[in-house]
């Protein structure tokens, strides 16, 4: 018993020698703004990301050269999964097109690369031409005319044209075969659409000579014997028949390159209107109009002072047959 306690109490005090002295007081409750802060518990190192193989970077096959039109270019890779991609790019890798294989419809270098979700390969090149097995002209006499001796006109080639290797069929065919010795060239009068346009027949006129022959390059070398009367007539629908004309040139081929040109005369109503069909397909048009009509020496361009028969010497001479052909052939390659 604490002796202090027991006098407050009314006990009977401890003796001296056994007595304690003891004090205490009341401490106010901690602080917790003033308690050291608790040491965190460290965690477990993490391991390291694992790192990605590169992906594996496509091939071309063919990988270079040139080749027949329209052929079918593969892209693989030695190893490839479900989630990866095959992508290639003709215009220097500012579009890519998801793929393993495209027809070759365009001359140039081509990039491929291989995608998984976002990350891609290192890129490959292959820088491809192409060339052409059979070309397909429907003309009119510019193209082919036999002969006519009543108008002075003795040959069996393009009209006016010297011989036969002057006129612009035979040019466009020695170009063709630089890149293929085998070229096979048809030609084939289309004299019956610019006369009648209205009610060609479009299967008695052409299948024969197309059926099986399936022409990669087509050139469509018409204009100068329609009338631009009729083809302003609304009920006539030029526009209408002339997609119908190159529906069906091309219904015989699998990939082939179409080639409109205007006229070598004026009619500028069918050449306006041959330029818009042509622009709705995509096809390009070698203006025979604009460049060798649309011009003060037209006359240099033409046999007028060679024959006697102003329809004969209304054709193009040598130097319009070239200029024809050069005109075609900057849309061909």
């Amino acid at each position: 018993m604490l002796c202090g306690n027991a006098v407050s109490q009314g006990l009977a005090p401890c003796p001296p020698a056994r007595c304690l002295t003891v004090t205490y007081r009341h401490l106010p409750p901690p602080n917790p703004a003033q308690q050291p802060a608790s040491q965190p518990t460290p965690s477990p190192t993490a391991p390291p990301a694992p790192q990605l193989s590169p992906l594996p970077v496509p091939r071309f096959s063919p990988q270079s050269g040139s080749v027949l039109y329209g052929t079918d270019i593969s892209l693989s890779v030695d190893k490839t999964t479900a989630v990866r991609t095959l992508e290639y790019s003709s215009d220097n890798g500012q579009t890519w097109t998801t793929g393993t294989s495209f027809p070759l419809l365009q001359q140039g270098t081509y990039l491929a690369r291989t995608r998984e979700g976002d990350r891609t390969s290192e890129t490959s090149a292959a820088t491809l031409t192409y060339y052409f097995g059979r070309m397909f002209v429907l003309g009119n006499s510019i193209t082919v005319m036999s002969p006519v001796p009543v108008w002075g006109w003795q040959n069996n080639n393009g009209m006016a044209a010297s011989s036969p290797d002057k006129d612009f069929a035979h040019i466009l065919e020695r170009n063709l075969k630089a890149a293929n010795p085998q070229v096979q060239m048809k030609l084939l009068s289309g004299g019956g659409f610019e006369r009648e346009f209205w009610s060609f027949d479009y299967d008695k006129s052409l299948s024969e000579h197309l059926d099986g022959y399936a022409p990669d390059l087509i050139i469509v070398r018409i204009g100068e014997n329609m009338s631009d009367d009729e083809v302003a007539k609304p009920e006539r629908e030029f526009k209408a028949r002339y997609r119908q004309l190159l529906d069906k040139l091309t219904q015989y081929s699998g990939h082939a390159k179409v080639i409109c040109t205007t006229s070598f005369w004026d009619q500028s109503r069918a050449s306006a209107m041959i330029r818009e069909v042509a622009a709705e397909r995509g096809y390009p048009v070698a203006d025979l109009h604009t460049v060798l009509y649309n011009r003060p020496d037209r006359d240099s361009f033409r046999a007028v002072t060679e024959y006697a028969d102003p329809g004969v010497g209304a054709h193009p001479n040598d130097r319009g047959m070239a200029e024809i052909a050069r005109l075609i052939l900057e849309k061909v390659w």
